[in-house]
């Protein structure tokens, strides 16, 4: 024990081992242990800013923006998209979890979804994750959620898009103050 009460094992490089059996306790503080190094929280920013039309499949483009209120907290480094591509900042295993609130003016709807696309090789996409609801009646809404584990290898290379669809036209609802239509990410852990 130094003089200092900090005790140093091995160099730089080394690896130490604890053998199977060994209860390790703590009662202090630990730190340097992993656990997760990212969350970051996206949303639409505005009602209608990513309408859809019947029966289309529709690519959430516009309007997306880091959640900044009611005490949101990130960590690490946040990810950053572009026209609705998302990229990661660091590779690592990723929890995807997308949620999406569709509202239909006119009348009801069979079938109201949201898709997680991923890429591995930055160009063509697909499906990783599907969800479906319902909307009962005009001027109902459905909420959809949606997860995916994405092995992000390279960060050049995987990427992920969020797109939606409905049996009839909706709106996509969002709003700068809360978030209605959103996305979450969480890396946890290393690829």
């Amino acid at each position: 024990l130094a003089s200092n009460g900090t005790v140093t094992m091995g160099d730089s490089g080394d690896t130490i081992s604890i053998p199977s059996g060994v209860t390790i306790t703590n009662v202090g503080t630990a730190t340097g242990f992993g656990g997760i190094t990212m969350a970051d929280m996206w949303r639409q920013s505005a009602n209608g800013s990513s309408d859809i039309n019947a029966n289309t499949v529709t690519t959430l483009t516009a309007n997306w923006e880091q959640v900044d209120t009611d005490g949101f907290g990130g960590i690490g480094t946040a990810m950053s998209q572009s026209s609705g591509t998302f990229t990661f900042p660091t590779t690592g295993i990723y929890l995807i979890t997308y949620n999406i609130q569709l509202y239909s003016p006119s009348q009801g709807a069979t079938f109201a979804g949201g898709f997680i696309d991923v890429t591995t090789d930055n160009s063509s996409y697909s499906q990783a994750s599907t969800g479906y609801n319902s909307i009962y009646h005009s001027n109902g809404y459905a909420i959809v959620t949606c997860f995916h584990q994405f092995d992000v290898t390279n960060t050049t290379t995987h990427k992920v898009k969020f797109s939606a669809v409905c049996e009839f036209a909706a709106q996509v609802r969002g709003s700068s103050d809360l978030s209605r239509t959103s996305v979450q990410f969480t890396r946890l852990g290393d690829t």
